[in-house]
């Protein structure tokens, strides 16, 4: 069992009602990026879908045989990321072909290998984390819902938009920062973003960590941005049966005393507004629905042991 299969029963068990051998969407392909163009030699294809298998694709360069290997952390958490060995060089033409899964998901794709990356992109500004607890969320056996103690919630500024920026986000308990209670990647173009990893992990939970990375798909890392303690801390007895909670209405009693954010701007108790910050005060406390939700790997649920890593 791999670790990426793990990541696909967290990722759909959060999202789908938990009825027998409805875990998974199956075997599906709705693309692949890049879609034909040009594109870094050294940069990672992402095929973008559910279960996907890459044993039935070939792939040549410039005619000669080639093969597609897995991308490096932390480009592989990102969909179904795959290397072309040897890496093409500019002006060589990519062709991958083949089945991507045992039905329909047929791949014939042909691209031209561009100069390759070696910039990476500009680090993370600030980084503020908040964490809402709720009841136990506790899966039912035989299902392939993640169980659930309490969401983190994670606010990150950017400097300014840039294309095809992904951000690696690491939790860890500031006595072991190379011991991971979760971590996940995800594409974010813009300047603000708030992201929620719902997790069961044991230990005092305000006692956190996380470090955030940004990447692209070469790989090129940026450097890491790392806060402890928390800015807000909310605790509600009401309990869902649909996985975890979206954000809450955050309001000034959520604030932590000492916290990371004692000048945050939030509503009182009782106000109408939907949370989060006032115009001009920085990202939003507030998401739409558990489907903006960056769902995570449970490391200490599954019984993994995985560590960093920047190769």
């Amino acid at each position: 069992m791999t670790w990426r299969w793990l990541l696909c029963s967290a990722v759909v068990g959060s999202l789908v009602p938990a009825v027998a051998n409805a875990c998974f969407p199956g075997n599906s392909l709705s693309g692949t990026s890049p879609d034909g163009g040009t594109y870094p030699g050294n940069a990672a294809v992402v095929f973008k879908g559910s279960l996907v298998s890459f044993n039935d694709l070939t792939v040549t360069v410039d005619g000669a045989e080639a093969s597609l290997v897995p991308a490096p952390s932390p480009m592989l958490l990102v969909d179904y990321s795959q290397s072309i060995e040897p890496a093409p060089l500019p002006g060589q033409q990519v062709h991958i072909q083949g089945n991507a899964c045992p039905t329909d998901c047929e791949v014939d794709l042909v691209y031209t290998a561009g100069e390759h990356d070696t910039t990476p992109p500009e680090p993370v500004e600030s980084v503020v984390l908040s964490l809402h607890d709720y009841p136990d969320y506790d899966n039912e056996p035989g299902t392939c819902y993640p169980s659930y103690r309490h969401t983190y919630w994670l606010d990150v500024t950017f400097s300014a938009e840039e294309e095809l920026r992904y951000m690696h986000a690491e939790l860890y308990r500031p006595s072991d920062p190379t011991t991971l209670l979760a971590e996940d990647a995800f594409l974010f173009e813009e300047t603000e973003r708030t992201v929620g990893f719902p997790v069961w992990e044991f230990g005092e939970p305000a006692d956190i960590c996380v470090r955030v990375t940004a990447f692209d798909r070469a790989n090129n890392l940026s450097e890491s941005r790392e806060t402890c303690g928390l800015c807000l801390h909310r605790t509600d007895d009401t309990f869902s049966d649909l996985g975890a909670p979206p954000s809450p209405d955050w309001t000034t009693e959520d604030l932590v005393a000492d916290g990371t954010c004692p000048d945050r701007v939030l509503p009182e108790p009782g106000d109408s507004a939907t949370g989060g910050d006032a115009e001009g005060e920085g990202c939003s406390c507030r998401t739409g629905t558990p489907d903006s939700l960056a769902w995570m790997v449970l490391l200490p649920l599954l019984g993994l042991s995985r560590r960093s890593r920047g190769n």
